[in-house]
């Protein structure tokens, strides 16, 4: 009931920015170019894995990702060390949520292989989101709402909900929460 596909082109990666993160068994860098698709215990989340599967291939595509990140988006990939395999990333960049306010940015992907939930790569990835954040008004997210642990992720995060859409996964409509955690100006 997993899935995890993120794809990365070394050729293309940019030479770490900032501090690479080093942890006990991942680390987490800046990337130049990522893209992917992550679904964590679709079974429990009742989400039918046909398609979410097609909604990835359709929305993860590598031109998706390089527009966000033209467009000023940032990405992240958590890596196993030693070995480098993709365990989990994260993005940001600019919001396409109706409750989004000037100065507002979205976290709009953070994912983690299942095995590594309750680890710290979750709260590890996140900081990497709240620094790109610095300088804007909130940080918005919007989620499954059937996705009780990430909700207690982000709830323990600072997040606080915010409002609800409908997500369109597969021509089947699941309802999600958005969710905005203010930011230090």
């Amino acid at each position: 009931c997993e899935l995890f596909l993120v794809v990365a082109f070394g050729d293309e990666l940019v030479d770490m920015i900032g501090n690479v993160l080093q942890l006990l068994f991942y680390r987490i860098r800046n990337e130049s170019l990522l893209f992917g698709c992550q679904t964590s215990k679709l079974c429990q989340h009742s989400i039918d894995a046909r398609s979410i599967v097609g909604y990835c291939a359709a929305q993860h595509v590598e031109a998706a990702y390089r527009a966000y990140l033209a467009d000023g988006g940032r990405a992240w990939i958590a890596e196993a060390q030693p070995g480098g395999a993709p365990i989990g990333f994260a993005l940001v960049g600019k919001p396409d949520l109706a409750a989004a306010l000037e100065g507002d940015i979205e976290l709009k992907r953070i994912y983690s292989l299942s095995r590594f939930h309750g680890t710290g790569l979750g709260a590890a990835l996140m900081k990497q989101a709240l620094e790109a954040a610095r300088g804007h008004r909130r940080l918005l997210l919007g989620v499954y709402a059937g996705n009780q642990r990430a909700l207690a992720f982000y709830r323990k995060q600072g997040f606080a909900d915010l409002g609800t859409r409908q997500f369109n996964v597969g021509g089947k409509l699941y309802d999600d929460l958005v969710l905005a955690r203010p930011l230090a100006a």
